[in-house]
């Protein structure tokens, strides 16, 4: 999978308001070993739509607006899978964020 970043929170908003079919959002902590598995493990799902990648300490407004913007709590790692710009799954942790959960989500 390849992943662009967000630059401003408009962007955010454009995803629901004119959505893909598939949005993934993953919310990434440039600090974390364990958000490193998971961006090792997110790059090499083949995934059918747009990815979009923050970087927490690096977009903390775009982070935060991401949290307030659906009503999920922070957390880093993190993946946040819309369908038709509606959130279909949120994954917490390197145990929910994998491949076999993503693939269950986009068959279910």
């Amino acid at each position: 999978m390849q992943f662009s970043t967000f630059q401003t929170p408009q962007e955010i908003a454009q995803l629901v308001t004119n959505p893909s079919p598939w949005v993934l959002i993953y919310k990434n902590s440039g600090f974390c070993t364990f958000s490193g598995q998971c961006y090792t493990t997110l790059q090499v799902i083949p995934f059918p739509g747009i990815a979009k990648l923050i970087t927490v300490q690096e977009q903390r407004e775009l982070s935060n607006y991401v949290t307030h913007y659906f009503n999920i709590p922070h957390a880093t790692p993190q993946v946040i899978i819309l369908q038709h710009g509606v959130i279909k799954k949120v994954m917490n942790g390197v145990h929910e964020i994998t491949k076999a959960n993503i693939d269950l989500t986009l068959s279910s």
